[in-house]
């Protein structure tokens, strides 16, 4: 695009990427999971009389393969967009990290005996994001604002956290929904949605925010509530480790008041969505996986699941209703006005079924290239199988841009012969060994595990002890790398560990 300025001779040139229909849609299918895409589906359906479901009388059979469906072997039309081009991608970023550092302090959940408690959950008797999608309509916002904030609720991951940057987040809500808004307005909404929603600290970033967020909602007059929120936001390594010594060393204040602060923090969750994700004894997450491996004569094949999945048509109806329009010879402008929307409509069924076909497609080149890349994992459902594995490299074997790799990945589940895992479980990052092979991280904090499971327990191993004897064994570990790979697997440190 080229623009002349005010007097004529300023000459400004601009590129721009613009995303049509279709790519939006495409890029919307790509993100949903079975389920979800299922209601997204549906919703289309209602909205779009072009679109209709074809009756398919199933088998029973839960996760049948439907490979022989009729359109399944139609020809793309030719607007499809190929998401094989890197270049229809702009968001070539790298995902944000994959997995929290967690920390070794826990906080009490609040369970329903806590009936008059200040942080009880309601138990999960429906999904993370319909209770909060519940709450959002409730809400007294513009519809511009609460499309937004719409938007960010499905950003949510699953335990309740909010791990993708607000820059993602901008980037993301533009290629999905055309929809630009400023990095302001972005965490305006969310501090909002975090001041008001239940459970409290949901849409956190980390922890520490969860825990902030929660003791916000108390009567910030309060001298406890207030040392509490101050040990958090500024002491909160030291909470974590259990240096309250130094806790009160810093803050000068009485002994007993620390106690009553530290107290006050351990009535806060930081897994806000515990009661939805599973990690409550009482409440199981359903999870419905999007791809299933089976194994046939010692290879593994990748089928989707498209139990979910309506088959679609453009209606015939419609179409005819179209061309007897399109022919008639006199037409009035209702006859214009009405031949425009009903070509809109049927162009938007076509770029629908097209996507669901495009998806499909992606879906299974990207499964088969994580599977062929794990094989001994599937084949084993032994987690130390795995092999060093990355998103770039997923990207460089199939040549999809890695944006699309993680929107693949992301919410995603496989159902094996051994259970059900996240796609996300197939990447590791690897390890070098001093003879210079590469293993997973997973083989490391097995052997990590099982170092600290034969220690002495009167003398627990140090984190630097536990490096110096990996490095024994010939895996180069650092010391703040053990630390990091012990707190992911849960594994308190050596002063906790010890017994007397």
């Amino acid at each position: 695009m080229v623009s002349i300025g005010k007097r004529g001779h300023r000459l400004e040139q601009r590129l721009e990427q613009r995303l049509t229909p279709q790519q939006l849609i495409t890029i919307k299918m790509l993100e949903l999971p079975a389920l979800e895409l299922h209601s997204y589906i549906r919703g289309e359906l209602e909205d779009n009389p072009a679109l209709e479901e074809v009756e398919v009388v199933d088998d029973g059979q839960q996760f049948q393969d439907r490979e022989a469906e009729n359109y399944q072997n139609e020809e793309f039309s030719e607007n499809t967009v190929s998401t094989d081009d890197a270049e229809d991608d702009p968001a070539s970023f790298l995902p944000p990290e994959e997995v929290e550092e967690y920390y070794s302090w826990q906080g009490r959940r609040v369970t329903d005996e806590d009936e008059d408690g200040p942080y009880r959950e309601p138990k999960a008797q429906s999904t993370l994001h319909d209770f909060l999608l519940e709450q959002l309509h409730l809400l007294d916002l513009p519809d511009d604002k609460k499309e937004i904030a719409e938007f960010i609720l499905w950003s949510i991951d699953d335990d309740g956290y909010l791990r993708q940057p607000i820059k993602n987040l901008i980037l993301d809500l533009y290629l999905t929904h055309g929809i630009s808004v400023d990095e302001k307005e972005m965490e305006e909404i969310l501090k909002f949605l975090q001041s008001v929603l239940e459970p409290a600290g949901v849409g956190a970033r980390n922890p520490q925010e969860a825990i902030l967020i929660q003791l916000d909602r108390l009567d910030d007059t309060d001298e406890t509530v207030q040392l509490a929120k101050k040990i958090v936001e500024k002491h909160f390594d030291d909470l974590v480790n259990h240096r309250f010594d130094k806790i009160k060393s810093k803050l000068n204040v009485d002994e007993e008041l620390i106690k009553q602060a530290v107290h006050l923090i351990r009535m806060t969750n930081p897994k806000p969505a515990a009661a939805f994700s599973g990690v409550s004894g009482d409440s199981v997450k359903q999870i419905n996986p999007d791809f299933i491996i089976r194994i046939e004569d010692d290879k593994p094949i990748v089928l989707l699941n498209k139990n979910y999945e309506p088959r679609l048509r453009v209606s015939e109806l419609v179409l005819k209703m179209y061309e007897e329009l399109r022919q008639k010879a006199d037409k009035s402008p209702e006859d214009i006005k009405t031949l425009e929307f009903l070509k809109n409509k049927i162009d938007r069924a076509r770029w629908f079924r097209d996507s669901l076909l495009e998806r499909e497609k992606t879906l299974r080149k990207i499964m088969e290239a994580i599977v062929k890349k794990q094989r001994d994992f599937v084949l084993t459902g032994d987690k130390s199988t795995l092999k060093p594995l990355t998103m770039q490299d997923i990207a460089m074997e199939t040549g999809y841009d890695v944006s699309t790799v993680s929107r693949v990945a992301n919410n995603k589940y496989v159902q094996t012969p051994f259970g059900i895992y996240s796609v996300k479980e197939f990447f590791t990052h690897g390890v070098k060994k001093k003879d210079g092979s590469v293993i997973s991280v997973d083989k490391v904090k097995q052997k990590l595990r099982e170092l600290i499971e034969s220690e002495d327990k009167r003398k627990p191993y140090t984190d630097e002890e536990l490096a110096r004897k990996l490095k024994e064994m010939g895996f180069n570990i650092a010391r703040r790398t053990v630390a990091k790979y012990r707190e992911q697997m849960g594994i308190p440190k050596a002063s906790q560990r010890r017994e007397v």
